[in-house]
């Protein structure tokens, strides 16, 4: 039972061509960790291409397993792979099949350890591969090979596949990978370890020692993962000295240092212009951008409606029917060719766009219709030659075969008809415009510090007029957050905020919390950048009465009460902090020509630490960057970078330790509170 990294198998063009999925020649984080799932199910015996060798399998996976395939397969592309049935590893009631391969994909925890020792021991299926989701330890390893020994010397279960006592176990373990996957391709440049609470145990003051180490380790057994799976070694690693981003710089530095030499390892590619620059920074850098509400569609999606593994629950309308509805669950994934296009798009933009949508729906189907009913007419007179009868009919027959399309189509307009209306009446509810407006013109440092900290303090009446607050205690929260952290700790304003809050019913220790971060200057506008923290959004947002028809008639119509207080937030120069530091870095030592920036960096990066795995890296600068976020990272940052990215011409790459709400992040805050006795 040898060891092997990374398994072999399809080309990427042969996966491609199996799933029908033309993306994946676009070199994406997500690209390749679909091409990793699909080698890793081709034949390991054979090496034949997925869906070639005609061998049926069984997928077993743990729980990361299962997050980090969800967004990635669909149950029709398991089955082209070959995957007749997925089942939970965990699950007690798995029964054996044993004329069947297993495929595992796991953790290799001691609990996973013995449930395939148990499973191979009793026979449970034809044969085994084993892979695991970050590499498996010499000691790890060794002890799955001895138990695999002990059980079958004891007889310590009975084969499945003819009920006598259980063989050689070893004799079924086809293979054993290091995947280096322990990570979730949520976008397809974007990516998350899962790990939850990570701000909470990388800043809790009664945190222990080893605590914290195995938060580093974790974190940086992910970030390797997503490094591996891009295939190229980092240029060099970037972060601000001082902190946890620095730690984790660290000891990320010292795993790869051990897989720098080409001769002892194959993960990483040799083509230095492939290498990309690796930025790590520390939620702390900029707390703004994460606890901000948004104005752009997927923000907005993830803030309202607590988007998960690109999964959304839509709650049921209150609309007084007498039969309560469900929720209705809705995939928001690669096949939405709504989503993709208008996840970065304001939401007053989405809404117009839906009801354009709609319009042409309407149009295919009545032109469709028409053909249908063409050469029907009674009257006509009668052509013996019907000479375009071949041509109508080719015209009907396409009509019918684009039915299937349409429908689709129909489906996804649907689907974010429902979405839309749902967070329009949480605009409603919530003030959200009002939130969105005042803080995004805090952060850009063009708001009205006062008149912002006036409008908390007139909620406590529970005012209802026009522009009044209403929302819940942490949009309440979040509010006197911005507030905070755009002052920095020079702002001697928080004492009313923080007397509207007690009075709003607020958890004061999110706030208490955040205010001693600041006045230790541990958190607030960027340093060095000469602008606040953050902004909201993809590129920051300034603020204008939609008195301009910024909403369409579809939604005009349906809530002509509410679309006349909503706001549109138009994009402007400010950018969250994690922008202007990328840019620095790149800019910082490369020629002039080397990448078209156009204007000077505004975050000083002159002290960020630097760590070389492969030695000193060339002077010119990097085309490709992968952010990291240690505490949690958020959409309103990735489509900020992405929209960065177009505009100079580099490939950004963008991953954090879980994804994280502005709601989310607050209630962190809070735990942190209360652990520091604040309140």
């Amino acid at each position: 039972m040898a060891l092997r990294e990374k398994s072999g198998g399809a080309s990427g063009a042969d996966v491609a061509s199996l799933l029908s999925l033309p993306f994946l020649s676009d070199n994406s984080i997500r690209s390749r960790q679909i091409l990793s799932l699909a080698k890793l199910l081709s034949s390991p015996s054979s090496g034949e291409s997925p869906g070639d060798s005609g061998e049926f399998k069984v997928f077993v996976l743990d729980a990361l397993a299962r997050d980090i395939v969800a967004p990635l397969l669909k149950v029709q592309d398991l089955r082209k792979l070959g995957v007749t049935l997925h089942l939970a590893l965990e699950d007690a009631s798995r029964q054996a099949i044993p004329d069947v391969p297993a495929v595992y994909l796991c953790a290799p925890t001691p609990e996973n350890i013995s449930r395939i020792v148990n499973d191979t021991v009793a026979g449970m299926y034809a044969a085994a591969s084993l892979n695991f989701t970050p590499s498996i330890s010499r000691v790890s390893m060794e002890a799955l090979a001895r138990e695999m020994i002990n059980g079958s010397k004891a007889g310590g279960g009975t084969d499945a596949s003819n009920g006598t006592a259980s063989g050689n176990a070893l004799s079924r373990v086809r293979s054993v990978f290091d995947q280096y996957m322990s990570f979730v391709s949520l976008e397809p440049n974007f990516f998350s370890l899962r790990i939850p609470d990570a701000y909470v145990a990388f800043n809790d003051p009664a945190a222990r020692d080893v605590d914290v180490a195995n938060a580093t380790s974790r974190v940086v057994e992910g970030l390797f993962s997503a490094l591996a799976t891009v295939g190229a070694m980092p240029w060099c690693l970037r972060c601000p000295r001082g902190g946890i981003a620095e730690h984790v710089a660290g000891a990320l530095h010292a795993k790869l240092k051990d897989h720098a030499n080409p001769a002892k390892s194959t993960i990483f590619a040799t083509d230095d212009a492939a290498r990309p620059l690796v930025v790590i920074l520390d939620r702390n850098f900029d707390l703004g951008t994460a606890l901000a509400h948004s104005w752009d569609y997927q923000p907005l999606v993830h803030d309202v409606l607590s988007l998960k593994l690109n999964r959304v629950s839509v709650p049921p309308s209150s609309g007084g029917t007498a039969s309560p509805k469900a929720a209705k669950t809705y995939d928001l994934d690669r096949d939405d060719f709504f989503w993709s296009t208008h996840a970065a798009s304001p939401f007053p933009k989405v809404a117009e766009d839906v009801d354009v949508q709609l319009n042409q729906y309407k149009r295919a189907v009545e032109e469709i219709s028409k053909q249908a009913t063409a050469g029907d007419d009674p009257s006509a007179a009668f052509d013996a030659n019907r000479s375009d009868l071949s041509a109508n009919t080719k015209k009907l027959m396409s009509a019918v075969n684009s039915l299937p399309e349409l429908t689709a189509r129909k489906r996804i307009i649907d689907k974010h008809t429902n979405i839309a209306t749902s967070l329009l009446g949480s605009i409603k509810t919530r003030s959200l415009d009002v939130y969105c407006s005042v803080e995004a013109e805090l952060m850009t440092g063009k708001g009205d510090r006062a008149a912002a900290a006036q409008l908390l303090s007139a909620a406590v009446g529970g005012g209802g007029g026009e522009g009044s607050l209403r929302g819940t205690a942490t949009d309440h929260l979040r509010l006197a957050l911005v507030h905070l952290l755009s002052g920095g700790s020079g702002a001697g304003d928080s004492e009313g905020v923080e007397s509207s809050l007690r009075s709003l019913g607020c958890d004061m220790g999110a706030y208490l919390y955040a205010k001693r971060m600041v006045s230790l200057n541990l958190a607030g506008p960027a340093p060095g950048s000469g602008v606040t923290g953050a902004s909201a959004g993809v590129g920051g947002m300034t603020a204008r009465d939609s008195d301009g028809n910024l909403l369409s008639d579809w939604a005009d119509k349906a809530f002509s009460s509410v679309t006349k207080g909503v706001k549109a937030l138009m994009m402007s120069e400010r950018r969250p902090a994690v922008v202007d530091a990328c840019e620095a870095l790149i800019s910082e030592g490369a020629s002039s020509s080397a990448v078209p920036l156009g204007t000077a960096p505004r975050i000083d990066v002159s002290n960020f630490a630097r760590f070389e795995p492969r030695g000193s890296s060339s002077g010119t600068a990097p085309r490709s960057v992968v952010v990291f976020m240690v505490g949690g990272g958020c959409y309103a940052e990735y489509l900020s970078l992405n929209a960065w990215s177009k505009s100079v011409g580099v490939r950004t790459t963008y991953g954090c330790t879980e994804c994280v709400s502005g709601g989310e992040l607050a209630a962190q805050l809070s735990v942190l509170g209360d652990k520091a006795s604040l309140k």
